[in-house]
């Protein structure tokens, strides 16, 4: 009994803290280097901390380069939605103008960019085209034009996208080619035409 008093005592002097059985039994053991644990091999924390920035750079240049390879499909999937949305709002002024001439006989006068013909106020009304006025998915206005190049046209007026990815709009609703068919590139004007 002595034996083991013994043993708890010194344990319990050596090891203050520790739970009374595993004090007895020796299962704690603190480290003779002052409580910090050494590495095998006797590399120190430093090399350690080296080895976790190099991960972290490695890490960091793996989802860099995945960013790299996603880039280019993320941004066409975003063009391609910007063009469908001009596509519809272009088909669809379209439609309105010439509901307008097989009623009235003739198209409404020529108007700045974003300004609504007044003569087409009902029509837009029916078409619900609450967007006329406001900054395309490509940048620009929308623009009903007389005699402007054409005879008639919906146009977009100084849009702010490249030309690439407005020669992907004219092969969405025409034939892909910006100096023929019936959507044409004139100055800063793409023509929808519906007369020439």
């Amino acid at each position: 009994m002595n034996q083991m008093n013994t043993h708890h005592d010194s344990n319990a002097a050596t090891h203050p803290g520790l739970w009374p059985p595993l004090q007895r039994r020796g299962a704690f053991e603190i480290p003779s280097t002052g409580g910090v644990p050494e590495r095998r091999g006797g590399s120190s924390c430093l090399s350690r901390r080296a080895m976790t920035l190099v991960e972290v750079m490695v890490v960091v240049s793996i989802i860099g380069l995945l960013a790299a390879a996603l880039f280019p499909a993320v941004k066409k999937s975003l063009e391609y939605k910007e063009n469908s949305a001009v596509a519809h709002k272009l088909r669809t002024a379209t439609q309105a103008f010439e509901l307008y001439r097989s009623e009235e006989g003739s198209y409404p006068e020529d108007r700045t960019p974003g300004v609504t013909p007044p003569e087409m106020v009902d029509y837009f009304d029916f078409f619900e085209i609450d967007w006329w006025a406001e900054i395309t998915e490509i940048g620009g206005k929308l623009d009903w034009d007389e005699g402007y190049h054409f005879a008639y046209s919906v146009s977009i007026h100084a849009p702010t996208r490249g030309r690439e990815q407005l020669e992907d709009l004219d092969k969405m609703i025409d034939d892909g080619n910006l100096s023929s068919g019936k959507f044409r590139a004139v100055d800063d004007h793409y023509h929808y035409i519906l007369e020439e």
